[in-house]
């Protein structure tokens, strides 16, 4: 496969960093993202599902492995208890 450059958006990038999980692994996301596709309602979200697959479908491993995955949110935020959330975040 030919080195390919990929500029992914924010967005693109922040919905690898949910389904990337440690794993590194360009297929396993791949095959996630494909697989919750099925379930979007959103419109929005099945575009941004469709141009993420896309540029991934058209790099090789060594490529993605390339990218310092960092989200545009704080993590922490999803993982650490919170005092001043909604309770809708805490249930």
């Amino acid at each position: 496969m030919v080195n390919v450059k990929i500029d992914f958006t924010v967005d693109e990038m922040n919905l690898i960093c949910l389904y990337e999980a440690g794993s590194r692994s360009r297929s396993m996301i791949i095959d996630s993202l494909t697989e919750a596709f099925e379930y979007l309602d959103d419109g929005e979200m099945r575009k941004l599902v469709i141009s993420t697959l896309s540029k991934l479908m058209v790099m090789g491993d060594e490529d993605f492995r390339r990218y310092k995955l960092t989200p545009d949110y704080d993590i922490r935020v999803l993982t650490e208890e919170n005092q001043n959330t909604p309770d809708y975040f805490n249930s």
